[in-house]
């Protein structure tokens, strides 16, 4: 396939709609949607890309990780549209066992395996040239003490992840060598309260999480209930600046055991930040519902740092993965094909 990715940008149709119906999410929102429609789009199967979990743009190069398959990220050339298939899952040089948690710092990079608890940068132009992951050690945490959770993100020299030692937890704060100092609570619906703690690290680990540019501010939002907090690092740790809770998973408890209902309703599927949004991807869909996947989502809402809504948006196609440069969204979809859907966001 040899085609310049997106040469013009052409806004589609843009309508002011109402999108909220009963959903608690969308009804607290206070300001209105935009209805927008792909200016383009590119089918990624012919790339063999057909599961993303996660997209970031650097400069002229698309970096995807790939939720199943033997390489975990696949770098595109947006001029020319070649694709590498680059950092294959294994235990040889150049790979990783388990990689995860791919996010985008600065103009790297970076992917964590939590087997080894190591932190590494990704090179994107010399990995699309040499075919192979070329990677750089940001820090490997100490193997004597419990490494953070696989899903993470940096935040300053160290990390936001959930805890593996206290189920009461949201999220949390490790150093440069992977010491916990600092945590906030989980969520306090009172349906959450006494869950079982396989059923709470369930709640935990289901969240996404975003930093500003400058590595002072986090986003976490989770998948299983509309919540998100907005927080800061400060020299004693994370202040919480705002908290937005507005509907508890649905919660089935029998015989001293929790486990989350088919027909609760999944929330965030997607998260991208800069410096001046935070852009969440909403989705809505009851677990049991079988039209769609519950990960495709038609709803983008992007806040500030301090918590307010700012733009939001309803997605003719949708999806499940985001990043956004300047005004230009891209975004993935694994369903009905693996595509890659290009959107101009008005402002």
């Amino acid at each position: 396939m040899k085609k310049t990715l997106f040469k013009s940008l052409v806004l589609g149709s843009i309508a002011l709609v109402s999108c909220n119906g009963g959903d608690p999410y969308l009804r607290s929102l206070t300001i209105p949607f935009e209805t927008i429609a792909p200016a383009d789009s590119v089918n990624l199967e012919e790339l063999g890309i057909y599961d993303v979990r996660r997209i970031e743009k650097f400069g002229d190069f698309f970096a995807i990780a790939n939720a199943s398959g033997s390489h975990y990220l696949s770098l595109v050339n947006a001029k020319t549209m070649e694709c590498r298939h680059v950092f294959r899952r294994g235990r040889g040089p150049g790979e990783a066992v388990s990689p995860s948690s791919f996010h985008k710092v600065g103009n790297q990079g970076v992917v964590y395996d939590h087997t080894t608890g190591t932190l590494v940068a990704l090179q994107i132009e010399d990995s699309f040239e040499r075919n192979e992951a070329v990677l750089d050690t940001i820090r490997s945490f100490d193997p004597t003490k419990p490494f953070p959770p696989a899903y993470l993100t940096s935040l300053g020299a160290g990390v936001i992840a959930g805890n593996y030692l206290d189920p009461d937890v949201w999220y949390s704060y490790y150093s440069s060598d992977g010491t916990l100092t600092s945590s906030l609570p989980s969520f306090s619906y009172p349906e959450t309260q006494g869950i079982s703690a396989d059923c709470a690290f369930s709640l935990m680990y289901s969240s996404l999480y975003a930093s500003n540019d400058e590595q002072n501010r986090v986003c976490v939002a989770s998948v299983l209930c509309p919540s998100i907090s907005f927080s800061k690092m400060t020299d004693s740790g994370l202040e919480e600046l705002k908290r937005i809770e507005l509907a508890p998973p649905v919660i089935i408890r029998a015989d001293n055991r929790s486990m989350f209902s088919k027909e609760s309703t999944t929330s965030f599927q997607g998260i991208s930040a800069d410096e001046e949004f935070v852009s969440l991807l909403y989705s809505g869909k009851l677990i049991s519902q079988k039209t769609s996947p519950a990960n495709v989502c038609n709803h983008l809402v992007q806040y500030d740092w301090d918590g307010c809504p700012v733009h939001a948006y309803y997605l003719e196609k949708g999806i499940s993965s985001l990043c956004i440069e300047g005004d230009v969204l891209y975004g993935t979809a694994s369903y009905p094909e693996s595509r890659l859907y290009v959107y101009e966001l008005p402002q």
